[in-house]
């Protein structure tokens, strides 16, 4: 509970910390300071996930090249690190759902993909339209294309990384094309010609063989 007079950036909750880059995500306590510090942001951003959840991410981070994108509930693309915390009344509040259900809403961009994610994030960085009709049903058009591209992308995600099975033809991240020898919960071993190097599941991506 807040104190009488103290800072509210101050003020911490039971918190998740996501980490694309680690594919991570972590319990915390976090407050408004600490999240700016360890996202590495100038201004947080509050993306709201209803139910008294919100998730803050660096209001710059879209802006930044190179950044590691992910997919929260399927259809909203985000960059960077995040803390997912509760809110009521703009206060931080502890985080009232499991982890389990955080982990469930968000999707890991294969590095097979990160291209195309790139390639969204750089559509939707900000442009200027007329301040008219026509103005602004090119911006819910351009909306419109955006949300369709990234839940392609997501679908693309889960099947890059789910539809697997040995001996299925795959890609690693080295270029280096071989067979699935084995499968271990998200670690694949691949049998290539220089022999058989283990990767994560989201690193492969499946050769489709025709006949």
């Amino acid at each position: 509970m807040k104190k009488t007079g103290q800072d509210p950036r101050n003020v911490r909750a039971k918190s998740l910390r996501i980490d694309p880059a680690a594919r991570t995500i972590t319990p915390a306590v976090d407050s408004w300071n600490s999240a700016l510090e360890w996202i590495g942001a100038d201004l947080l951003e509050r993306v709201g996930c209803g139910s008294g959840v919100d998730c803050w991410i660096d209001e710059e981070g879209m802006l930044r090249d190179g950044a590691d994108h992910w997919i929260l509930g399927g259809e909203q693309l985000l960059a960077g690190r995040a803390v997912v915390v509760g809110g009521v009344g703009g206060e931080w509040t502890d985080l009232p759902i499991p982890t389990g259900v955080v982990a469930a809403a968000v999707g890991w961009i294969p590095n097979a993909f990160k291209a195309q994610a790139q390639e969204i994030a750089d559509g939707m960085r900000p442009v200027a339209v007329p301040w008219n009709a026509d103005g602004m049903a090119q911006l819910e058009k351009m909306n419109r294309e955006h949300a369709g591209r990234v839940e392609l992308l997501a679908v693309a995600a889960v099947q890059g990384m789910e539809m697997l099975a040995l001996g299925d033809c795959v890609t690693g991240p080295d270029g280096i094309t071989g067979f699935v020898q084995a499968i271990d919960g998200d670690r694949v071993t691949v049998l290539t010609l220089s022999g058989t190097p283990v990767f994560d599941r989201a690193e492969l991506v499946k050769v489709e063989e025709i006949d």
